[in-house]
Parts: structure tokens; sequence; C-alpha cells
């Protein structure tokens, strides 16, 4: 199952409502492919952005580097 979503930044709504109303179709494996640019820094301007670590994409770079390094 393939969800196209047109911006992640936190990934809330993603986690907690779509990804557990989908479980319930027992994929055999879920892909969520976004359309927008990674947010990977705070953004002190903008929208309430100022939490580094709430970033998925920041997530998923350190999650790749800790797996790359041996740092699980």
């Amino acid at each position: 199952m393939v969800i196209v979503d047109d911006s992640i930044v936190r990934g809330t709504t993603l986690k907690q409502s779509i990804l557990s109303i989908l479980d319930r179709l027992h994929p055999k494996k879920i892909i969520v492919v976004s359309s927008a640019f990674q947010i990977r820094y705070p953004d002190c301007y903008g929208i309430d952005m100022a939490v580094l670590g709430r970033f998925t994409a920041f997530e998923a770079c350190v999650s790749l580097l800790r797996q790359h390094t041996g740092m699980i």
C-alpha cells in the first residue's frame, strides 16, 4: 500500500491517525511518500517549529546514521 502525503513535518497525524486506520487492513507493507522537501531544521520565523527532535525527516536521518555507524 502506498500513501502520498503533501507534507510531513512532525508526522503526528500520520502516526496517530492514518497509519493506525490503515493497519486494520493488514497490508503486507505500507510505503509513505511525501511530495514536499524534507524539513530537518527549525524555522524560528515561521510556524511553531522550534523543537528540532520533533521533525520526522531529522529523526530518520539520525536513525540512518546510527545504523551506518553501528550505534543502534
